[in-house]
């Protein structure tokens, strides 16, 4: 399950990341009644949004980044909005998108490609040696 970063310089991102993780917790108790069986996901992936920390692992996207540029071309009115009642900010400055493409490639020089999105996980990951050509192990694995 992806949540935004609990830590955020946007308040609405914040609260998206507490109601999602608490949701999340509601959904596995068993005397909560949610109108279905409890559930939980095998683990919350946390992703960023404005601001990072060193990520817990980084996914390489360098085959979808134009894609993401696109996504993000989408949202114009947030990213700059017209009429006379437009303030400048952080968001509307035209180094935004600079600002996020810089992100994400740092984050894939730190992998060795091009473009790398950062998570940050609260659970350890689980690998079945210090060998990095070997996947880490999956939950089903772990619990065998």
């Amino acid at each position: 399950m992806a949540v935004p970063y609990w830590s955020d310089r946007h308040p609405d991102h914040v609260a998206s990341s507490q109601v999602l993780t608490e949701a999340v917790f509601n959904a596995g108790l068993r005397r909560f009644d949610a109108g279905a069986d409890p559930w939980k996901p095998r683990w919350i992936c946390y992703y960023f949004i404005n601001d990072s920390v060193a990520p817990s692992f980084v996914v390489d996207v360098s085959p979808a980044y134009e894609r993401k540029r696109q996504a993000l071309a989408c949202y114009q009115s947030q990213f700059r909005p017209s009429g006379t009642a437009a303030v400048e900010t952080r968001l509307t400055s035209p180094r935004f998108q600079q600002l996020v493409e810089s992100r994400d490639a740092q984050f894939g020089a730190l992998a060795g490609v091009a473009f790398a999105e950062g998570v940050v996980v609260r659970d350890p990951i689980v690998r079945p040696t210090l060998f990095r050509d070997q996947a880490p192990l999956s939950a089903n694995e772990r619990s065998e």
